[in-house]
């Protein structure tokens, strides 16, 4: 859409606002310097878990496209186990999915979520709309 825009994805280590130069570190340890225009810095965010027990090691974040593919699997998981003849009676645990933090990505993840187990339930003809619920909290 933005013809004359490029992006670069890395580590700001100076920014020259005379000459309007930066220079950027890629995560192979190389860097270079760009010339800029007009120099837009999207800062990363840092993930907490707020010191609570076991939550950093029973939760799935969601940072990167392997994040978003870890996630996916997991869903598919838990339909394929809820739509078990066995699973009757225990389907509810295995299809609510809580998501914390309510601000643009934890947002955009419920809803991604939503769609998709929604249109993944006429694959599983154990499961019905009603099955289970997707759940948002805001961790802080």
């Amino acid at each position: 859409m933005l013809k004359r825009t490029s992006t670069s994805v890395g580590t700001i280590s100076a920014i020259d606002l005379q000459t309007w130069r930066v220079r950027i570190s890629h995560f192979d340890g190389h860097s270079h310097e760009l010339v800029y225009d007009h120099l837009i810095i999207a800062l990363g965010a840092e993930t907490r878990f707020f010191d609570l027990p076991g939550v950093e090691d029973s939760c799935l974040t969601l940072k990167t496209l392997g994040d978003a593919v870890s996630i996916r699997n997991q869903l598919i998981s838990n339909l394929e186990e809820a739509n078990s003849e066995w699973a009757d009676g225990e389907r509810e645990p295995l299809l609510t999915f809580v998501v914390a933090g309510g601000g643009f990505s934890g947002v955009e993840t419920l809803g991604g979520i939503n769609d998709f187990v929604r249109e993944a339930l006429r694959f599983y003809p154990n499961l019905r709309q009603d099955s289970g619920s997707v759940r948002a909290g805001d961790a802080g």
